[in-house]
């Protein structure tokens, strides 16, 4: 599920957005344009409300911080479910240009998977 945040918006709108995750079962969020350079309430909302936080496995998160808060920042998320497939650091498909707009993980099991999560990106990094 592709969510764009278009910022980050009242706790109460949140909270119901990450509950609507877990009642849909949903194994991957990417989370556009929150616009956030800290990470950690993303992750603590996301795991106490969508996967439970403590209950065993944690979900698995990977940013693209944006430069600012008026715009960028993608989070992909994992379910524990299926997180423990997720390959560590693997960085070949995140954004060179340090804007935070593209990141990616990559799910190894019979095949290899790559999520990408993407808001904006510019055409100067294919030259």
């Amino acid at each position: 599920m592709s969510l764009n945040m278009g910022g980050w918006e009242e706790e109460l709108e949140r909270n119901t957005l990450w509950n609507m995750l877990a009642r849909t079962k949903t194994m991957v969020a990417i989370i556009i344009d929150h616009r956030q350079t800290k990470t950690d309430g993303i992750e603590y909302e996301m795991k106490s409300q969508w996967t439970g936080a403590g209950k065993g496995r944690e979900a698995k998160f990977k940013h693209a911080k944006p430069n600012k808060t008026t715009t960028g920042g993608i989070t992909v998320t994992v379910h524990p479910i299926i997180a423990r497939h997720m390959a560590a650091n693997i960085t070949k498909y995140d954004d060179p240009g340090g804007w935070g707009r593209w990141t990616s993980v990559v799910i190894h099991s019979k095949t290899k998977t790559v999520i990408i999560g993407t808001y904006g990106p510019a055409e100067r990094y294919h030259r």
